[in-house]
């Protein structure tokens, strides 16, 4: 592994504003991968749930809780043409990856999701569709644009209320589409913290710890998680009905951590100039 060259070489290496494991103990790779996190010279997690991971095998000593440095990026408006419904809509992001990862049957996927947006067309508010990871060709794990095309031809009918958002965007200029939604669904971890750290009520799809454990930072408990394993349209669009009730109260906490936010996904360039200092 390219691990292992650069450390042979008595390179430094870091982990840098990611989430890390859980792996089973008194496994073969339990035990490789913790002989491995102690050969790096610093380990920056950014949310909860890997601190308390990293910290129950024994590596407190050179770990550094952060944010994820994605709270940072600015949000620009895009070169291109802007999305219909902005303002307005709830943005959703789904990814196939999401489902694959519990064994789910995506096409049962797709019906619950296509159920969910006439759910809520049905309340009169439009669905904007927004893929955040990108991959040329048909690979559905990585690539959700071809995978939200899959969902917005199962609603035909819904074509002046539903927008797929096509194109090649950059991260900032996807940030700032989801920034301009009234409400967000994200599966991808950087789609949320795009919503997050710009003020938008979001409820996030998980399907691993990272999402858990960001979202116990942000609000301290799992209200606004969905999981991906056996996700219905009725329990997302349940979700979606509490959250939007809570519009005002939930924006007023976003606001209320954005500094945290900022300071948190700082310490990352800290952390990484302190560990990469010459003796």
């Amino acid at each position: 592994p390219s691990d292992d060259i650069f450390l042979s070489l008595g390179i430094p290496m870091v982990i840098w504003g990611a989430s890390v494991g859980p792996f089973p103990a008194d496994t073969e790779i339990g035990r490789a991968m913790t002989a491995h996190f102690r050969r790096m010279r610093a380990i920056n997690v950014r949310e909860q749930e890997s601190q308390r991971y990293l910290e129950s095998i024994g590596l407190g000593d050179r770990l550094v809780r952060v944010w994820d440095p994605a709270f940072l990026l600015p949000a620009q408006p895009p070169r291109g043409p802007t999305p219909a419904h902005l303002g307005e809509a709830l943005g959703l992001n789904a990814s196939a990856l999401s489902f694959m990862c519990h064994g789910a049957d995506i096409d049962a996927a797709i019906r619950e999701l296509a159920a969910f947006i006439r759910k809520v067309t049905g309340t009169g508010m439009p669905v904007v569709l927004i893929p955040h990871v990108y991959k040329d060709g048909l690979d559905l794990a990585r690539d959700d644009r071809t995978f939200l095309r899959m969902v917005r031809d199962a609603v035909p009918d819904l074509r002046d209320r539903v927008t797929l958002v096509e194109g090649d965007y950059r991260a900032s200029e996807l940030k700032w589409i989801i920034s301009q939604c009234r409400f967000f669904i994200g599966a991808r971890t950087h789609g949320t913290i795009a919503a997050f750290s710009t003020g938008v009520p979001t409820i996030a799809i998980s399907y691993s710890t990272k999402a858990i454990g960001i979202a116990r930072d942000l609000f301290g408990n799992d209200r606004w998680l969905v999981p991906s394993g056996n996700l219905t349209a009725d329990a997302l669009f349940e979700k979606f009905r509490d959250l939007s009730e809570q519009e005002a109260v939930v924006r007023r906490q976003l606001a209320d951590r954005k500094p945290d936010m900022i300071a948190g996904a700082r310490r990352n360039l800290e952390a990484l100039a302190r560990a990469t200092a010459r003796p």
